[in-house]
C-alpha cells in the first residue's frame, strides 16, 4: 500500500504537470502576436529573467514573455500553493458523535484521492481545509471513534464541486476494544495464530470482517504476537464472533453476543489439538488408487470454510494432519478419468484420529451440448458437475459445436451447469453419472 508521503508526493507531481500544461496553452495563445503588439524578447533574455525558484509564477494570456514555470516540492499540501495557482475549494464541517449527538474535538479529517489534506477539529468539533475540486475517500484518525457505523479504517466517498465553499458534515461512532489471548490446550500463548472477526448481516449469514477492522497500534497485524495476544477496535451493536487459527489448522471462536461502544473487552480462546485423518483409496476392483486426489473440507461455527488435498501413495494411503475440529467435515476423494467416491461426512473432535476409506466407483461420464436460444452451439463455455454432497467440483469446456463430455463421475446424481460472464448461467438438476443427451440452454442477459 502507498504510504502517505508517497502519496503526497505524487499528487504534488500532478500539480506540478497541470500547471505545466497551463503554461504551454497559455503559451501558444501568446505566440499569435499581433502587429501593433510589443516584439518579444530574444531567447537569451527570456532565459535571464523567467526562472522564479522561490514561487510559481503563474502565466497570464496578455504576456509577451514566455515564462518557465517551477514547481517547489518542498510544500507537501494542497494549502501550500497560491490561489492563483490552483483552483482550492474552502471545504469546512463538523464532526458528530452520532451517540451522544455532540461535537468531537481532536479528530482528524483526511481527504485522500492522489493527494491527501487534512485537518484536526477544534472545541466545537469543526474543522477547515483546503481541496482540489474532484472525488474523495473521507476517513479519521480519532482514538475511540470510526465514521460512519462502520469499523476501523472505513471510509466515507465524497465529490468536492468545485463550485464554491463546500460543507461535509461527519458523524463518528465510538468503538469497543477487545482484547485477548490465544493459548493452546495447556494454556500456553499461541504465537502466529491469524484472527478474524464475522458478524450476521441482515441474512443472518456470517460475514468476514477482517478487511474493516484495525489492530492496536498496528494496522497491518493479522496474528498474535510472542505473548499470544491481540488487540482490535470494532463497532459496536453487532454480534460479533472473533476466531482465532492456528499454523496447524486448528480453529477455536469466541462468541461477543452485544458490543457496547466505547466499551473493553477482554476474552481468551483455547485453540484445541488439530486432529488427524487417513485413509486408503481403492478403485472398483478394490486394487489402491495410486495418485488420487482426496479432499478434506472443514466448516466453522461462523460458516468459514477450509479445504486441504493430498495424494495418495503407491499403496492408496493418505493423511491429513492439522485437520481443525470442526462440526462438520467433508471427506472424498478423485482419480482423472478413471471415477469419484461418494463424499464421507463426519464430526471432526480435537485430538482425533479417524480412518476413513474411500472407494471410487466405476468411472462414469456425463455428456451433451451447450446452445443458445435460437439452438446454435456455443463453443468455449464452461460445464460443471457436481455430486449432491460433493464439494468438489469437475470441470470441462465445451468444443466447436458447443459438445462437451465431463469424465471420471461416480455412479450418482449431479447438478451439472454451464457458465458464461456474457450469457449467464444455468444448471440442470439431479443429471445421472452416465447421461449422455444433456443439454443445457444459455440465454443472452
Amino acid at each position: 500500500m502507498m504510504s502517505r508521503k508517497n502519496r503526497s508526493l505524487l499528487g504534488i507531481a500532478l500539480l506540478a504537470l497541470g500547471c505545466l500544461v497551463y503554461v504551454l496553452v497559455s503559451r501558444d495563445s501568446s505566440d499569435h502576436v499581433a502587429a501593433s503588439d510589443p516584439v518579444p524578447d530574444p531567447p537569451e533574455a527570456v532565459a535571464a529573467t523567467a526562472i522564479q525558484p522561490d514561487a510559481v509564477k503563474a502565466p497570464t494570456t496578455n504576456s509577451t514573455a514566455r515564462e518557465i514555470t517551477a514547481i517547489d516540492f518542498n510544500r507537501t499540501r494542497v494549502s501550500d500553493f497560491g490561489p492563483a495557482e490552483v483552483p482550492v475549494v474552502a471545504v469546512t464541517g463538523t464532526v458528530i458523535d452520532g451517540g451522544a449527538n455532540t461535537p468531537v474535538s481532536g479528530i482528524e479529517v483526511m481527504f485522500e484521492a492522489v493527494a491527501v489534506s487534512s485537518a484536526l477539529t477544534d472545541a466545537a468539533g469543526r474543522y477547515t481545509m483546503q481541496v482540489l475540486p474532484g472525488h474523495y475517500a473521507v476517513s479519521i484518525i480519532g482514538d475511540g471513534y470510526v465514521i460512519g457505523d462502520g469499523y476501523a479504517g472505513a471510509r466515507e466517498q465524497v465529490l468536492v464541486t468545485g463550485e464554491g465553499p463546500q460543507t461535509v458534515n461527519l458523524t463518528v461512532t465510538r468503538t469497543a476494544v477487545v482484547n485477548g489471548q490465544v493459548v493452546d490446550g495447556s494454556g500456553e500463548p499461541m504465537v502466529e495464530a491469524k484472527i478474524d472477526a464475522h458478524l450476521r448481516n441482515d441474512q443472518k449469514r456470517m460475514q468476514s470482517i477482517s478487511h474493516m477492522w484495525k489492530f492496536g497500534v498496528e494496522p497491518a497485524q493479522n496474528v498474535t504476537g510472542d505473548d499470544g495476544r491481540f488487540a482490535v477496535a470494532l463497532r459496536a451493536g453487532r454480534p460479533i464472533l472473533i476466531s482465532a487459527k492456528a499454523p496447524s489448522g486448528a480453529v477455536a471462536e469466541h462468541w461477543l453476543q452485544k458490543v457496547t461502544g466505547g466499551g473493553s473487552y477482554d476474552i481468551r480462546i483455547v485453540l484445541d489439538a488439530s486432529a488427524r485423518i487417513t485413509g486408503r483409496v481403492t478403485l472398483a476392483d478394490g486394487r489402491p488408487a495410486r495418485a488420487a486426489t482426496v479432499y478434506v473440507i472443514t466448516y466453522g461455527k461462523a460458516g468459514q470454510k477450509l479445504a486441504q488435498r493430498t495424494k495418495t501413495d503407491e499403496s492408496g494411503r493418505y493423511t491429513f494432519d492439522g485437520v481443525a475440529p470442526s462440526s462438520r467435515a467433508v471427506v472424498e476423494a478423485k482419480l482423472a478419468d478413471v471415477g469419484q467416491s461418494p463424499a464421507v461426512k463426519k464430526t471432526v473432535t480435537s485430538g482425533e484420529v479417524s480412518e476413513i476409506d474411500l472407494a471410487l466407483s466405476e468411472a462414469r461420464s456425463i455428456g451433451g451440448r451447450v446452445i443458445d436460444g435460437r439452438g446454435t452451439g456455443l463453443p468455449g463455455i464452461e460445464v460443471y458437475a457436481r455430486a449432491y454432497g460433493s464439494e468438489v467440483y469437475i470441470l470441462t469446456k465445451s468444443d466447436a459445436d458447443g459438445a462437451f463430455r465431463l469424465l471420471g463421475l461416480a455412479a450418482t446424481k449431479y447438478q451439472v451447469g454451464a457458465q458464461d460472464t456474457v450469457l449467464g448461467r444455468s444448471e440442470l438438476p439431479e443429471v445421472p453419472g452416465g447421461a449422455i443427451d444433456v443439454t443445457i440452454k444459455l440465454a443472452s442477459k
